[in-house]
């Protein structure tokens, strides 16, 4: 997608693979915007498909199974 910087995911114990609510994904302003436009044109980055549209849909669309919170 080209971002300019590494980014980093948290999660809130290796046990339940959970991202942290507040703080899951880290990375730069200008990389998450790059993140978002290749959310917003289902995968692509110009003319290239850097992820697979299914993934893009699977990724955003709701899903309440795996809230640990529901157990």
């Amino acid at each position: 997608m080209g971002a300019e910087d590494d980014g980093s995911w948290n999660l809130d114990s290796k046990q339940s693979g959970f991202e942290k609510i507040s703080v899951g994904v880290n990375g730069r302003a200008i990389d998450f915007i790059k993140l978002g436009w290749l959310f917003l044109n289902e995968g692509k980055n110009g003319e290239r498909q850097v992820v697979p549209v299914d993934w893009v849909e699977q990724a955003t669309r709701i899903d309440a199974t795996t809230d640990p919170a529901s157990d």
